[in-house]
C-alpha cells in the first residue's frame, strides 16, 4: 500500500490523477493523509472513484489523464479499527 499525500481539497472531495489510481489498485490500495488526518481506500473504494475532469494535460509532458475525485472520510483515531 503507497501513500497519497494530498495538499488541496475542493468540496470535501480529495482528487487523484488517473496513472495513478491504476498504480495504487496494482498495489492492493492508497492510504491518503491530508492536513494531519488520513483515509485508506481499498482496490474496490478506488474503482468506484468518480470521474469529475476527463482528458487534462500534464503541464510537464504531454501526458493526459482524468480525475478521479472521491468524498473525505478520514479515520477516527479514537474508534478502533475492525478486523
Amino acid at each position: 500500500m503507497d501513500i497519497k499525500k494530498v495538499t488541496k481539497m475542493f468540496r470535501g472531495r480529495v482528487d487523484i490523477r488517473s496513472y495513478e489510481v491504476s498504480k495504487f489498485i496494482a498495489k492492493g490500495g492508497v492510504k491518503i493523509e491530508h492536513d494531519g488526518q488520513y483515509m485508506i481506500l481499498s482496490p474496490d473504494q478506488l474503482k468506484k472513484g468518480e470521474v469529475m475532469t476527463k482528458n487534462l494535460r500534464s503541464k510537464f509532458n504531454d501526458q493526459t489523464y482524468d480525475l478521479h475525485s472521491y468524498i473525505w472520510k478520514p479515520i477516527n483515531e479514537n474508534q478502533g479499527q475492525l478486523i
